[in-house]
């Protein structure tokens, strides 16, 4: 961690975090830990507990459920790798752009998915199922190709083994596929059941044996210093993880929450993701 005063008085704390010790949860607990101290108190809000002997694989290791789709999807992955042009295109012949949707902007957006009378769609839900069906037509796969969401979660809060101070890396990736002709062609609210599927697989199989990367940003972080005006991470993917969509959300000049979403694509195709975006989902926005 470093902290870099600036001349106007302010200061800007930046962090680097290894997955396979912890993650962006457990970064923010931290430094709330830290700030607490700062402010002058006896003892953190909240003790940090490592415990992270909760999450290691049985001894001896023992599979008790065949995640046939991460083989699969992995399987893929290596066969296509020349004809993905997400795979085979270099890092510096890609572009990264953020999109920002308002609040009306995203109700604009819940009323393309019929009302249903039990559930609620969230904004994660509805962006990332939009978000996810633009991406996959701009690259033009095959309609037949299979085209796999990973969602980053955590398991904090979900799973009474963890510690409420447990600052390790409790993440999980579930995934779901589907063809690119249903994911493109179905409507938009087969997509949205597909994202909460994904969100609702969440197995100890699957964390204690795939660590994946993900960041959550905190608005509570108070130093007692002065008021915090942003934070984040400083790109929205690296030349490792080139297929991450990150979400953010941020207080704009009127004091409302934009959600911005990040992008990652070839040149040649995010000029079509734009119009993709603005021509089928935001033209009523």
């Amino acid at each position: 961690m470093e902290v870099t005063r600036l001349k106007c008085g302010g200061f800007v704390v930046g962090s680097h975090i290894c997955h396979n010790i912890g993650d962006g949860f457990g970064t923010i607990q931290i430094l709330k830990d830290i700030f607490d101290l700062a402010r002058g108190k006896a003892k953190p809000g909240t003790l940090p507990v490592w415990e992270r002997e909760l999450l290691m694989a049985r001894s001896p290791p023992q599979v008790t459920e065949i995640r046939q789709k991460y083989e699969a999807l992995f399987n893929e992955v290596s066969r296509s790798i020349f004809d993905d042009i997400m795979l085979a295109t270099p890092i510096e012949n890609m572009v990264c752009e953020y999109f920002t949707f308002s609040p009306s902007d995203v109700a604009a957006l819940r009323c393309l998915v019929p009302l249903h009378p039990v559930k609620t769609v969230t904004s994660f839900e509805l962006l990332t199922a939009i978000m996810w069906r633009s991406r996959t037509v701009v690259l033009a796969y095959q309609p037949s190709q299979h085209v796999p969401l990973m969602i980053t979660m955590t398991a904090r809060r979900r799973w009474s083994i963890l510690s409420d101070g447990f600052y390790g890396n409790a993440l999980l990736c579930p995934i779901v596929e589907t063809t690119i002709s249903d994911l493109c062609m179905n409507p938009l609210s087969d997509t949205i059941e597909l994202v909460r599927k994904a969100k609702l697989e969440m197995t100890t199989e699957e964390t204690c044996n795939r660590w994946p990367i993900g960041w959550q940003l905190c608005d509570e972080l108070d130093i007692g210093w002065a008021k915090r005006i942003s934070g984040g991470m400083p790109a929205a993917a690296g030349n490792k993880s080139p297929d991450i969509i990150s979400h953010f959300v941020y207080k704009n000049e009127k004091g409302e929450n934009m959600i911005v979403v990040s992008m990652l694509l070839p040149r040649t195709a995010m000029e079509k993701f734009r119009k993709e975006l603005i021509a089928v989902w935001l033209k009523n926005c």
